[in-house]
Formats: structure tokens, C-alpha cells, sequence
């Protein structure tokens, strides 16, 4: 029998590497008449620290999970936040970094091509505005491009419409700027 908001007793695994997992969404009715809704969560597959050559799912490590990684290992969080993905930035062995970024850069997936020449692009009227505009405005254009960078790179559907959500706010925030 199947509960209301419960997983369902079957999950597996795509070709992928995805497992998904059936569930009844709540007030969706009685488990006959209901629709199932399939939510996606990505795995990685590494090699299993309990047997030696056996090949595990596991999740990959998200942002909270990383923090809290280096704050158990004594790293210091700070108010400051970074510019390029908007985590808090940390205090860890003496330096200040983003930890989030630079777990990302050690785990960064080859295939992907770089992206340069993005702040250059963005330039516009607003030079032609008092000290404090040029100033704002050249600070949004540089975290609207940091987002598009962001928004390239997420896995998550969910955080993929925020920070979609979030660079249209910029956008229109830059064009009552100019």
C-alpha cells in the first residue's frame, strides 16, 4: 500500500547514472486514481570504500555539504560572500576562498568548454553616468555574467529556475540602471 507523500515501493536507476523514485503527491487522492509524479536526483558512481572494486551510487556533493565539510574541518565561515557563486566565503588554514568554487574547479568536468571574454561584452551606457552608476552597474554586469556562468553549470532543475528567476531581476534591475 502506497501513503500519501510516501515513496513508493519501487525506484531504479537509468543508463545515466539518475535514480528516480515514484511517490503520490499529497492531496492528490486515494493511490489508485493518482498521479504519479517522478522526481530525478543525480548520482554519481564511484568506487565503494566497504568492497574493494565494487561500484556504488552515490550523491554528489552540494553546496551545504561541502561548508559543512570544511567547517567540521575547522574552517571559519565569514559574512562576506563570493562573488562568483554567492556562497559565504571561508577562512581555512590561513586564507580567505570560496570553498564552493574550489571544490567545483578540483571536481571540473573536462568537456565542458571555457567561458572568457564575458565582462568585456556586457559594456554600455552607463559609463556615460555619474561615478556611482558606473559603479553599480559594472558590479551587476559582472554578477549577471557570473549567474549565466552559474546557470550553465547547475544540475539542478529547481536551482536552475532560481538563478534564472534571479538574472531576469538583474537584467531589468541594469536596464533602469542605463
Amino acid at each position: 500500500m502506497i501513503f500519501l507523500g510516501q515513496p513508493a515501493p519501487g525506484y531504479g536507476n537509468d543508463e545515466s547514472g539518475r535514480t528516480w523514485i515514484w511517490y503520490v503527491p499529497p492531496g492528490s487522492g486515494d493511490e489508485r486514481g493518482a498521479s504519479y509524479d517522478v522526481r530525478w536526483q543525480q548520482y554519481s558512481t564511484v568506487e565503494s570504500p566497504r568492497k574493494k572494486g565494487r561500484m556504488d551510487r552515490i550523491p554528489m556533493k552540494r553546496e551545504d555539504d561541502i561548508m559543512a565539510h570544511y567547517l567540521l574541518k575547522g574552517g571559519k565561515m565569514l559574512s562576506k560572500s563570493c562573488p562568483s557563486c554567492g556562497c559565504p566565503l571561508f577562512e581555512f588554514q590561513g586564507e580567505t576562498l570560496c570553498v564552493v568554487c574550489r571544490e567545483q574547479k578540483e571536481g571540473e568536468r573536462p568537456d565542458l568548454p571555457p567561458v572568457s571574454g564575458l565582462e568585456g561584452k556586457v559594456r554600455g551606457p552607463a559609463e556615460t553616468r555619474a561615478p556611482g552608476f558606473t559603479d553599480l552597474a559594472s558590479t551587476l554586469e559582472e554578477t549577471l555574467a557570473a549567474l549565466c556562468i552559474r546557470i550553465r553549470e547547475e544540475k539542478n532543475a529547481r536551482d536552475v529556475t532560481v538563478l534564472m528567476n534571479a538574472l531576469k531581476t538583474g537584467a531589468e534591475a541594469l536596464t533602469l540602471l542605463r
